[in-house]
């Protein structure tokens, strides 16, 4: 038998980890009926043989108990009756006072974030009468409170059901707060006080730790200059505040595949164990041993009690106690033992990616480190006709060296190999530099943390300049991390995106139209396996929305980018598409960049990398036309802006476009206002389509209704619906779409549409609400296509 199964089989409390995973999976995927199959299967086991069949009968009954649990679990979150009755009203939120306490809450923050969670066990909703029910509510409280005092609390707002998403690829915001046992949202706009309360000890210990955390924050700050990228970068790595970093920072640990040294994980709970455990050698073991796990769990505590931190805490401290009990200390049988803890206390720990990957890595080492280590012996080893005793000094170091990177090299390759399904089948992204990266980035996190370390305790015996001489130094030791990780994420082959899709789309030609609020846009366009990308919405919509899709699609470049007008709402991330997808040209129209636009906006510093009118920035005006691959054309037109055109707000100096496939137009208008729809029709343009795409304008009249007769289009993509200029303007808008028989499909209700282009025909897909429109396009003597030239 090889050693991988022989270590496999030897930790019977993984196995049945692995049982209670089944049977939580089972029961969240098919319900109840799981649980009675699990109850039959154990009682066929038991029946039959009760002695040879023990283990498969406590598998069984692992299974069943978790089963059974996680039904449970599921009763409070995705069952919960609050959470149907308000996915049933149309805007799915109503106005209730709920009655309960609150626990402040802190997500990647320092503070005064302004949100807590609410322990409910009656609710009011408007024009009822109190009734008692319990649940856990996401509350954002009213600006400027402060909750300072635990107690019983009566809080007014608005209560909406967790949003699911709208852009296929994006984060499930919905799924993660119901998997943390939250049945709601609410905003609340009154919160009262109604009875104090002397004994909340998990308020207490919450309101303990920020002050620790805050402590913590000023003395690792000391001497370092305020507003450091580098002091950001500590406090990242050492408490979890990743939102003072700034996304570049945790941009450069991702593409490099070292994200766990940057964020809170594991493997910082590990390294401080040995810190701790070498600070206390003298206190002896057991004593010691006793001293590093309540700081671990202290550690854990003041970090806000992450699900990482405490997985790590957890684990390290059964490794750790197993010889107080003189027990042999084996890495799969406490990964088990860790794992069923961790799921009895909340089984909704299984659909957390943070812990899939902890227990992915882990198990990864505890199966395949030994065995890796094993083949590398003839080269780490020293020779074995070689006696000990007549080795050379420099031979004895040789050994110790190359035994020490080899047991680095087998670690992170197997915590590699251990990762790699999970971040297959979270992220779509694989990121081989990581194994060359991790090999100089963690020892260099184990310094910073014992930097951090050191200055926490020089701070205590009052040694104030020497802890400033810590900060400092690590800080230069953060500035060097950073450029490590970018160095290596800006390597090529660095991280790419695999595609595994079980069911792609056969159409040659696919248009996305992607839902971004505050009135962005954005939308792909796919030929064949050619890709272009028509704006790039804001920094955030690229991280949240765009990045995500391209990487479930398994898009690693762009073949081109279209950027409308001067908006940060449409092209703000336009530097991170550029740098990230590196497509070989980009369009703009030929009043961009405008010279009286700031410095700072998105395509003045595009102007400072790239000459405009070079062979990179192309830029377009009235009647320009371009053909967008070649096996799967499709023909684009430029309609606006002319030579002569000169207008003071960006929306009226963007591209209007003209997409045209197989007979099917579609009119791309980003957020033209007034006075470009104006400008449109005094020309006579020819604006007959079959779709057209107009995101929200928010501070100009819109033109759209004036437009839409000499378009007549059958299907209107409208964008994000927060920003409209006045709820009559929506209803006139939807009142002649109906009257025209025109359908509109708003992507705040819709989510984002997808266009499948096939012979003579389109079909429109629906993400949210699912729907499906196939279109056959309009009768027509002219063609955006005619004449025009195949792009180069």
């Amino acid at each position: 038998m090889s050693r991988f199964w022989q270590n496999f089989r030897a930790g019977p409390m993984l196995m049945l980890a692995f049982a209670a995973a089944a049977g939580i999976a089972g029961r969240d995927f098919w319900g109840g009926w799981w649980s009675v199959a699990l109850a039959v299967m154990a009682g066929l086991i038991f029946v039959p043989d009760l002695r040879r069949g023990r283990f498969p009968l406590s598998a069984a009954l692992v299974a069943l108990l978790f089963s059974m649990l996680h039904g449970w679990r599921l009763s409070g979150s995705f069952e919960h009756p609050l959470l149907a009755e308000l996915r049933s009203m149309p805007e799915g939120e109503s106005r209730a006072v709920l009655r309960g306490s609150l626990l402040p809450l802190h997500d990647g923050a320092e503070a005064g974030q302004g949100l807590a969670v609410c322990h409910f066990h009656s609710m009011k909703p408007a024009g009822d009468d109190w009734r008692k029910t319990r649940g856990w509510v996401r509350v954002q409280l009213p600006p400027k409170f402060d909750l300072a005092v635990a107690g019983e609390y009566e809080i007014e707002g608005v209560l909406q059901a967790p949003a699911p998403p709208l852009n296929p690829g994006q984060f499930d915001f919905a799924a993660f707060c119901l998997r943390k046992g939250w049945v709601a949202q609410m905003r609340a706009s009154r919160v009262v006080l109604v009875e104090r309360r002397r004994f909340a000890p998990r308020f207490a210990f919450i309101k303990a730790a920020e002050s620790c955390r805050a402590w913590i924050i000023a003395r690792l700050s000391h001497g370092i200059p305020e507003g450091s990228p580098d002091a950001a970068v500590i406090l990242a790595m050492t408490l979890g505040i990743s939102d003072a970093a700034g996304e570049e920072v945790e941009d450069a640990f991702r593409g490099s595949g070292t994200l766990h040294v940057f964020a809170i994980s594991g493997l910082h709970v590990m390294m401080l164990a040995g810190i701790f455990l070498w600070a206390a050698r003298a206190l002896g073991y057991q004593r010691g041993v006793v001293l590093v796990i309540a700081l671990l769990f202290g550690y854990a505590f003041i970090t806000g009690w992450r699900p990482s931190a405490a997985r790590a805490s957890v684990m390290a401290s059964m490794l750790l106690m197993a010889p107080l009990f003189n027990r042999r200390n084996r890495l799969g049988n406490t990964l088990g033992a860790s794992a069923l803890l961790l799921l009895l206390a909340d089984t909704q720990n299984l659909f957390m990616p943070g812990f899939q990957l902890t227990f992915g890595v882990l198990l990864g080492i505890a199966l395949l480190a030994v065995p890796m280590m094993e083949k590398l012996k003839p080269w780490y080893e020293m020779d074995p006709f070689l006696p000990p005793q007549v080795a050379s000094r420099w031979q004895r170091w040789s050994v110790k060296a190359r035994t020490w990177l080899a047991g680095l090299l087998t670690v992170s390759l197997s915590a590699w190999t251990g990762s790699l399904p999970f971040m297959l089948g979270h992220f779509d992204t694989i990121t081989p530099v990581g194994l060359l990266a991790n090999l100089l980035l963690v020892p260099m996190a184990g310094m910073c943390l014992s930097c951090a370390c050191a200055s926490l305790m020089l701070s205590l015996v009052q040694l104030s300049w020497l802890s400033a001489l810590a900060n400092q130094a690590n800080a230069l030791l953060a500035s060097l991390m950073v450029w490590t990780a970018g160095l290596f994420a800006g390597l090529p082959g660095a991280s790419f995106s695999v595609d595994l899709r079980w069911e792609k789309s056969a159409a040659p030609v696919e248009l996305r139209v992607f839902h971004l609020p505050n009135g962005g846009q954005a939308a792909h366009l796919r030929g064949g396996d050619r890709h272009w990308l028509l704006d790039t919405g804001n920094e955030r919509a690229w991280r949240s929305v765009l990045q995500p899709w391209f990487r479930s699609q398994g898009i690693n470049r762009l073949d081109g980018l279209f950027l409308s007008h001067a908006d940060i709402a449409h092209v703000g991330a336009a530097p991170l598409a550029l740098d990230s997808m590196r497509p070989p040209k980009f369009h703009t129209s030929l009043l961009e960049p405008w010279p009286f636009d700031p410095p700072e906006s998105s395509l003045r510093r595009l102007e400072r990398l790239t000459p405009p009118g070079g062979p990179r920035w192309h830029r377009l005006a009235l009647e320009a036309a371009l053909t967008l691959g070649a096996d799967h054309p499709v023909h684009v037109l430029v309609l606006h802006p002319a030579h002569g055109d000169r207008h003071e707000k960006a929306d009226d100096r963007g591209l209007i476009l003209m997409l045209a496939r197989d007979g099917v137009r579609v009119l791309w208008m980003n957020d033209a206002g007034f006075a470009t729809a104006r400008r449109l029709l005094q020309r006579g343009t020819d604006l007959r389509c079959d779709i057209l795409i107009q995101s929200q304008h928010k501070t100009d009249k819109d033109g759209l209704a004036d437009l839409l007769p000499a378009a007549s289009p059958q299907v209107v993509i409208l964008g994000s619906p927060e920003p409209i200029t006045t709820p009559d303007a929506r209803l006139h808008l939807k009142n002649l779409c109906m009257q025209s028989g025109i359908q509109l499909l708003e992507t705040g209700v819709a989510g984002s549409v997808g266009m499948e282009f096939e012979q003579g025909a389109v079909l429109l897909k629906c993400f949210h609400d699912g729907r499906e429109i196939r279109l056959v396009p309009a009768n027509r003597n002219t063609s955006a296509s005619s004449g025009l030239p195949a792009e180069d």
